[in-house]
């Protein structure tokens, strides 16, 4: 296996990275592919960052289909750079298993799960400990220029006030502009709305309860009293609906009392909601019933033997149409495992046009890198 880049001395902080196998790599990974369970050969594409000590940081990672032929590798930092492949087999669940290859530690920029040996060095055989059973990987050095990343903007603070990490490329801060601004405006515009609504909604229930001695100060948000200060005057004893001024018990002023006819409501509503949802239970066993009375006759239909005849000839029709697709989905993926031969990477221009088939993927990845240049994390 092998990588190939345009220029190892690159000025661009996005970097386009294209893989080859041999031909004896390339019948191992068509031996162990099974078509019929969706297997898909995948690559691993790893970068590490290599500080002037010699300290080790990985950067990225990034899960592709071999069939890809090439990716672009957006860097994180400058100066030496080592890239590096490792072919990971075939996966059914490539989003399971990206999703465990992609995950770091809690409040760390360090992935949970380890490929390299640190204390060896990238040219080393036992830099990489995690070949996947299959040893078939390839490492690349580059080197970039500090100068090919993009500048912080005047507002980075403010937008990123709001996330935890900071952005990875200006496609990705522009994202968070366009949401960081809206939600500024909308947060400060709906704080003294929100603060009156919650002192009306609070006003309200005192009055539903027939309150005296409220403070009625608190409407104003510029005021002295906060908006929880209204609910301190919620006392029954000072309720109209129960006591009167001077505080004694009437019972004559229960009957006016809201909370008591709202639960007299409220039991009405309940004892009408238990006979419609017999009404509603009945209707349901009668849907039911239409429905399987039909599944009935239909069982017996099936235990007939001219339906059995009809079933085996339908199955040997759909097992030779799937012979076929079986047939045709592996003579595919041979097509398509040819075009990995190092033989067809051309040897002046490492570069997206050079492909012999390109995806949605790489063509909008290319568009992309125009538009979105990656911000340095430093070292």
């Amino acid at each position: 296996m092998q990588l190939y880049v345009d220029h190892v001395k690159s000025e661009n902080s996005v970097v386009f990275v294209r893989w080859c196998f041999s031909p004896h790599e390339r019948k191992i990974i068509l031996k162990g592919v099974d078509v019929t369970k969706g297997d898909v050969p995948h690559v691993l594409i790893s970068v590490v960052a290599i500080s002037d000590d010699g300290c080790q940081r990985e950067e990225s990672r990034q899960i592709r289909p071999i069939t890809d032929m090439a990716t672009y590798v957006s860097l994180r930092s400058s100066g030496r750079q080592v890239i590096s492949a490792i072919y990971v087999g075939n996966l059914r669940d490539a989003k399971k298993f990206t999703k465990i290859y992609k995950r770091k530690s809690n409040g760390s920029i360090d992935y949970e799960t380890s490929i390299y040996d640190r204390d060896e060095e990238p040219d080393s055989e036992k830099w990489i400990y995690n070949r996947f059973d299959y040893n078939l990987w390839a490492t690349l050095e580059i080197e970039v220029d500090a100068r090919s990343f993009a500048h912080k903007p005047f507002d980075w603070k403010l937008v990123n006030y709001f996330f935890e990490a900071p952005p990875i490329d200006q496609c990705q801060f522009r994202k968070r502009r366009f949401m960081a601004y809206p939600i500024l405006a909308v947060f400060c515009l709906l704080i003294v709305p929100f603060r009156s609504a919650l002192v009306l909604i609070q006003f309200g229930i005192l009055l539903f309860f027939g309150m005296r001695a409220i403070t009625w100060g608190a409407i104003n948000p510029f005021g002295d009293h906060r908006a929880t200060d209204v609910m301190n005057s919620f006392r029954l004893e000072n309720s109209i609906f129960l006591t009167g001024k001077a505080g004694e018990l009437q019972p004559w002023r229960w009957m006016f009392f809201p909370p008591l006819w709202g639960a007299i409501a409220l039991i009405s509503v309940y004892v009408g909601a238990i006979v419609k949802a017999l009404l509603i239970v009945g209707a349901i066993i009668c849907f039911f019933a239409m429905i399987f009375i039909p599944l009935l006759i239909w069982e017996r239909y099936k235990d007939s033997e001219g339906y059995s005849v009809r079933m085996r000839v339908k199955s040997e029709a759909n097992k030779q149409k799937a012979n076929l697709a079986e047939k045709r989905e592996r003579e595919a993926l041979k097509r398509n495992v040819d075009l990995l031969a190092c033989e067809l990477v051309p040897n002046d221009k490492i570069e997206l046009a050079t492909l012999p088939r390109q995806t949605v993927r790489l063509r909008f990845l290319d568009l992309k890198r125009r538009v979105c240049q990656p911000y340095t994390r430093g070292k």
